[in-house]
């Protein structure tokens, strides 16, 4: 199982570079980091809802809740799981739903920038090197988590991870047309080719394929649809008047293309889904 609750990624979403005042959201930058950290994001409990729909939009991120003793409840058609302190999301899997207890009063989510795993070390650090949703001793030791849940403010814990973090990162200049190549997918909001992309970089397509696989775990063609859909999946909660036009102006065939892939990650149909 992978990823973050929907609603807190629309938030960072739709607000990349600052959140606003009104948002649930309050993103702190990485005073260390940046070339590494996206971002730390602080979901508060106001805008939990009981159950939500997960998804991850590519980028490696590490979860964590308030306290030692929190748990969230996750779900597929199969099965259950509980997942207790916070978790790592390094990849992709569909139809998964989160389900809150009425005691959480928030996620700390840091979002690194996409290839930054590579650059983490092990040096004190429990590497993640499989893809999915692992347990969050699977990144941090536990004298690591024990330290961050003694601390009382968000505000602290936050500076503790940060400069944790400083400590466990490597610098890899190979990855710069990978960074690009992620910024060029985000402005173009999933509407641009492989070809496209790898001549934009003027790079080989092979080479592109392996380093996002080696990094991301995703191939290029994946990550494009991941992005075209989830922009798809924002203006839908906008407007849901009109499914077709909504479909043609984010780069699907038709609204089939578009209902066949909603359903792939949701197990239901755009309607039924907005129905909830």
């Amino acid at each position: 199982m992978p990823s973050m609750p929907i609603h807190l990624l629309k938030h960072i979403l739709d607000n990349q570079s600052s959140i606003e005042s009104a948002s649930p959201v309050i993103r702190y930058a990485s005073a260390q980091n940046s070339k590494v950290i996206e971002g730390y994001y602080v979901y508060t409990r106001g805008d939990l809802v009981e159950q939500e729909w997960m998804f991850n939009d590519g980028i490696p991120s590490v979860i964590l809740l308030a306290n030692r003793q929190d748990h969230v409840k996750m779900s597929t058609e199969l099965k259950e799981m509980i997942v207790k302190s916070g978790w790592v999301d390094k990849g992709l899997q569909k139809k998964v739903f989160i389900h809150y207890p009425t005691a959480l009063d928030y996620l700390l989510v840091i979002r690194f920038k996409p290839q930054a795993f590579t650059q983490i070390t092990s040096a004190g650090l429990n590497k993640a090197t499989s893809q999915g949703l692992l347990p969050i001793d699977h990144f941090f030791t536990n004298e690591i988590i024990d330290h961050f849940f003694s601390i009382a403010s968000v505000e602290e814990r936050i500076k503790y991870l940060d400069s944790y973090l400083n400590n466990c990162i490597i610098s890899d200049t190979s990855i710069h047309s990978l960074d690009q190549a992620i910024q060029i997918i985000r402005a173009s909001k999933g509407q641009i080719t492989v070809g496209e992309l790898a001549e934009k970089l003027g790079v080989n397509y092979k080479w592109l394929a392996r380093k996002f696989v080696k990094h991301l775990h995703f191939t290029p063609k994946e990550y494009i649809s991941m992005h075209r859909f989830i922009r798809a999946y924002l203006n839908l909660q906008k407007d849901s008047s009109d499914l077709l036009a909504l479909a043609i102006n984010h780069g699907f065939y038709d609204y089939n293309h578009f209902l066949k892939e909603f359903k792939s990650y949701t197990g239901q149909t755009p309607l039924a889904y907005l129905a909830k």
